[in-house]
């Protein structure tokens, strides 16, 4: 293998049998497995379980889209989907995508001013807002939303009950023979035809708009299930935002297609325990600030036990170690190691596991770089986790680990019909394969940046490739902050809005785990109670994530000479936080380093 590039297998299915766009994957479940389960959701909080069939699913699915039809909703009209994750998010989608539609997701939790500048961006036909306090929010961010289309998906205050999907999905009056008109005109879609646009974060701070097409979706989707054993017995708790392209493209949609049951979860991360057990999930995808918590919660439950158990869980581990050490070095474990390891399993590792539902056979982590000790352990303790990479502007996946060969600390070989290289002078991640976007919306300039001529997509992240063709990611090449929870900050415009203020001089916004510091060099005699007040009053209207936690001042001023700047004058942050060990330790406090 050259470690400069790596290429993933071919796709097995043959072109015949792949679906030809998103609707298609969902159809294709319907087709071959009409009764099993498709989605499951609590009616309401602390109340039992509700569920669809595919066959369900299907049918709410074209109702709602002749609903849209009815309402005007044409091929090539912009459809916002402001919501948390519920069964309803996925009907809005799939419904507008089969009308030829552009679904354009918006994160609930950004700032209004964010929002607003999507919504300016977007110019959108219709808007599917959740409630009415999302509707608030929406009209805090736009006011009277002009020219606009709203449809809640619970009742809405401006509207009533008669502007709701499920009023929309009232088929009753629908004929078979225009039902079998709109699945033959969905399923007919193009691959080539733009399906999504879903903004990221640019360095500048400003959002820029995906443009992602049926084909590079159902790319991902079906290399997901060929990278990653899914099949129509699992079950997936999924816990992640639909409006992330990890949650939407990689794990919901690949996992309906190959026909699994998918469990919507608690929106309250400290909810997911609880349903882990009562779900029992197979398969589970998430971020890895959820597996570090779940590390620190395991180790704490075992600190608090009788001594006895815990010499019997370090005994477990042990083995799981050395199991571990076997397979990343590729030979077989011994009989006896077998044997051992079968024992930890029903002695110690079976009543740990059942916390997790007692089902798990492995987890996916994805959105942010994962500790590898983190993975080693949950590995140890026999719930292996598979790390992956991608972007949204890759539909999203482009490498991922493989159950059995995993190995931490990289995220992976490329998925099928995928290829890695790094750029021999940047060490940029350079990647070419179907899931690449067609571009950003209205930047012809920045895409031909970031897309070559020869089709490469820069990534902005610095990696190596291993001699097998595993990738590991070294850093970033943007200047931004991918925090634990797969949020990502743009330091760079923070910083700018600090500097604006007479009492700061130098500022440097970091970030780890799921928060942000700043380090600041103040401006007279300014104390760090003053300048935190002043960091909150220039930062309120920035997302709750991005606003700086801590603020830590800086003994100096930061130098170009030492090579704290660079030569325009941006932080250098590795090289300053190497430089002022004791306020990245005051920073570290807060869980920032």
């Amino acid at each position: 293998m050259n470690p400069a590039g790596a290429v993933g297998e071919p796709l097995r299915l043959p072109p015949a049998e792949r679906p030809r766009n998103m609707p298609g994957l969902v159809h294709r479940s319907a087709q071959r497995w009409p009764q099993h389960e498709a989605l499951r959701w609590r009616s309401a909080p602390g109340v039992g379980w509700a569920s669809w069939t595919f066959a369900e699913l299907w049918s709410q699915i074209r109702n709602v889209s002749l609903g849209l039809r009815d309402l005007g909703v044409t091929e090539g009209d912009r459809v916002v989907i402001l919501s948390r994750s519920r069964p309803e998010w996925l009907v809005a989608d799939v419904a507008a995508l089969a009308m030829g539609a552009v679904t354009c997701p918006i994160q609930p939790s950004e700032p209004p001013a964010r929002i607003a500048a999507q919504l300016r961006h977007l110019a959108p036909r219709l808007v599917i807002v959740e409630n009415d306090h999302l509707l608030h929010r929406l009209r805090r961010a736009t006011g009277t939303l002009p020219d606009v289309s709203l449809i809640g998906m619970d009742p809405l205050e401006a509207g009533g009950s008669d502007r709701t999907l499920a009023a929309l999905a009232d088929g009753s009056s629908r004929t078979a023979e225009e039902g079998r008109r709109w699945e033959e005109a969905a399923l007919a879609i193009e691959p080539g035809c733009l399906a999504t646009i879903v903004h990221t974060m640019a360095e500048d701070g400003e959002p820029r708009g995906a443009m992602l097409t049926h084909g590079n979706v159902v790319h991902s989707a079906l290399a997901a299930t060929q990278a990653i054993p899914i099949s129509p017995d699992d079950v997936i708790l999924s816990v992640l935002p639909l409006s992330h392209m990890f949650e939407r493209g990689a794990n919901l949609l690949a996992c309906l297609g190959v026909g699994a049951t998918v469990v919507f979860a608690d929106h309250a991360m400290d909810r997911w325990a609880a349903d882990m057990v009562e779900v029992r999930p197979t398969v589970m995808c998430c971020v890895p600030l959820f597996f570090e918590q779940l590390e620190r919660g395991i180790r704490r439950q075992v600190a608090g036990s009788p001594a006895v158990a815990r010499r019997l869980f370090a005994w477990a581990e042990g083995v799981g170690r050395r199991s571990e050490a076997l397979r990343e070095a590729g030979r077989v474990a011994p009989r006896w190691l077998r044997a051992e390891r079968a024992l930890a399993q029903r002695a110690v590792l079976a009543q740990i596991q059942a916390r997790l539902g007692g089902r798990l056979r492995f987890f996916v982590s994805g959105g942010a770089p994962l500790s590898p000790e983190t993975g080693r352990f949950l590995g140890r303790i026999g719930v292996p986790v598979l790390e992956g990479y991608g972007l949204t502007e890759t539909a999203p996946l482009l490498t991922v680990n493989r159950l059995g060969t995993q190995r931490y600390g990289t995220v992976g070989e490329p998925v099928a019909e995928t290829e890695i290289r790094i750029e021999p002078e940047t060490g940029e991640v350079l990647a070419r394969g179907p899931q690449v976007m067609l571009g950003y919306l209205d930047l012809p300039a920045v895409n031909q940046r970031m897309i070559d001529a020869d089709g490469w997509f820069h990534t902005g992240d610095r990696g190596t490739l291993d001699a097998t063709g595993r990738l590991r990611i070294t850093g970033r090449i943007k200047d931004l902050l991918v925090l634990a929870t797969g949020k990502k900050v743009a330091p760079a415009a923070i910083e700018r809005r600090l500097l604006a203020s007479p009492l700061i001089g130098q500022a440097v916004v970091v970030g780890d785990d799921d928060v942000v510091g700043v380090l600041i060099l103040p401006v007279g005699t300014g104390d760090a109670a003053q300048l935190h007040r002043e960091v909150e009053r220039l930062t309120a209207d920035l997302a709750a994530y991005e606003r700086p936690r801590r603020v830590v001042l800086l003994p100096r001023a930061l130098s170009a000479v030492d090579g704290e700047l660079d030569a325009d004058g941006a932080p250098r942050r590795e090289t300053i936080l190497a430089h002022f060990p004791e306020q990245a330790a005051a920073l570290s406090a807060s869980g920032v380093s």
